[in-house]
């Protein structure tokens, strides 16, 4: 007897099963097998390789609002009050940040930095938030 056209359909879905369980059983061993394995990277050592240039992109910290509140707001006036160092300023916390990210510089890079403004190039946009980072 010939089969229906949902029994032909449903051997082809238990067939792409059978194929989906098995190939992510396969993908899987193979993360597994590599992920234990070391590169070929980490095996040399690391004292062939040596320093030469450090670069560092980065971006301001946490700011205060550039905009100020509407001018019916009863907070309008106290400005300085809620953000001391002024508008689109770095706040306390971007300040803090900012500092720790130097700290996390000079430990990583600390050998290779010295305190020789002259030896570092620097580039930053006009505004005092940008400078201050």
């Amino acid at each position: 007897m010939k089969p229906s056209f949902l029994e032909k359909y449903a051997n082809i879905r238990f067939a792409g099963f059978v194929f989906f369980i098995l190939a992510s059983i396969f993908c899987l061993y193979k993360i597994y097998d590599l992920s234990g394995k070391p590169s070929d990277a980490y095996k040399r050592p690391i004292l062939t390789h040596q320093l030469k240039l450090v670069s560092f992109i980065g971006r301001h910290g946490d700011r205060s609002p550039s905009d100020a509140l509407p001018k019916g707001d009863k907070h309008a006036n106290k400005i300085n009050f809620f953000w001391p160092n002024g508008m689109s300023n770095l706040t306390d916390a971007g300040e803090m940040r900012q500092f720790r990210i130097g700290l996390e510089l000079r430990r990583r890079y600390g050998d290779f930095l010295d305190y020789n403004a002259s030896r570092y190039l620097a580039f930053s946009s006009p505004i005092y938030r940008c400078k201050d980072s």
